[in-house]
C-alpha cells in the first residue's frame, strides 16, 4: 500500500510541473517581445560569450531607457495574453562584452509611461564580462508580487547589456521544478522518475525519494 501511495505521489508531481505554463521562451522563441528602440540601440542581436569562444543571440540594450527620471522610448517591454499574474516568475541572464573591465551593466525592471517618472522595482546584479571571464552567465529569478499587464526592463549601468535569457513561468520556476533540495536524499525507500517511474537509486537528475524531490 505505501508503495502505491508512493507512486500515485510521484505521477501527481510529475503531472504538477507538466501543468506548468510558459509565457515568455527567451531566446527559443521571441514571441512577446517588443523592443522600444526610438534611439536605434536595442536589438535582437549576438554576443560573444565564454572569453568570446561561443557566440548565442541576445538581446542587446545599448541604451537607458531613463533620462532626468523620466522614462524614454528605449527598453524591452514582455507581453502575454491576459497580462502577467501574481506569482509569475521571471528568469534573466545576461553579460556585458567590453575591453574595459571597469564597466558596469545590468538591466533593471521598472513600471510607468514614456515621459513619465520610473520605478524601479528590481536590478540584476551586475552581468559577467564574457570577453574576460570563462563563467557561464548567471541566471537571477523574479517573482511578481503584483498582477502587471505588462513586464518592462532596460539597461541599468554604463555599457551595453547583453540579454541573453529571459523567460517567463506562471505555477513555479521556470525549471518547471520547485522546492528542489540539492541534499543527499536518504539511503532508504525506493526512488523514482518525474514520471513515477521506479528508477535505480544512483539515478542522476531529477528524481523523487521518500515523498521529497531532489536534484543528484
Amino acid at each position: 500500500m505505501k508503495k502505491f501511495f508512493t507512486l500515485i505521489a510521484a505521477v501527481a508531481l510529475a503531472a504538477s510541473v507538466n501543468a506548468q505554463t510558459t509565457l515568455i521562451d527567451y531566446p527559443t522563441s521571441q514571441s512577446g517581445i517588443t523592443l522600444h528602440n526610438v534611439d536605434g540601440q536595442i536589438s535582437f542581436a549576438t554576443v560573444k560569450i565564454h572569453t568570446n569562444k561561443d557566440e548565442v543571440p541576445c538581446i542587446k540594450i545599448g541604451k537607458s531607457f531613463s533620462a532626468e527620471n523620466l522614462v524614454v522610448d528605449n527598453f524591452v517591454e514582455l507581453t502575454t495574453e491576459g497580462g502577467f499574474k501574481k506569482g509569475d516568475v521571471i528568469t534573466i541572464a545576461g553579460v556585458f562584452n567590453n575591453a574595459d573591465d571597469s564597466k558596469k551593466a545590468a538591466v533593471a525592471f521598472f513600471t510607468g509611461e514614456v515621459g513619465e517618472k520610473g520605478k524601479t522595482y528590481y536590478t540584476t546584479k551586475q552581468f559577467v564580462n564574457s570577453r574576460n571571464t570563462a563563467d557561464d552567465p548567471a541566471e537571477e529569478q523574479i517573482t511578481l508580487t503584483e498582477d502587471m499587464p505588462s513586464v518592462k526592463f532596460g539597461r541599468n549601468g554604463n555599457t551595453g547589456a547583453c540579454v541573453v535569457k529571459v523567460t517567463v513561468v506562471r505555477g513555479g520556476t521556470s525549471t518547471g521544478i520547485s522546492n528542489i533540495s540539492a541534499a543527499a536524499a536518504k539511503k532508504n525507500g525506493k526512488t523514482y522518475n518525474m514520471a513515477g517511474q521506479e528508477v535505480s537509486s544512483s539515478a542522476k537528475g531529477l528524481i523523487i525519494k521518500n515523498g521529497k524531490k531532489y536534484v543528484k
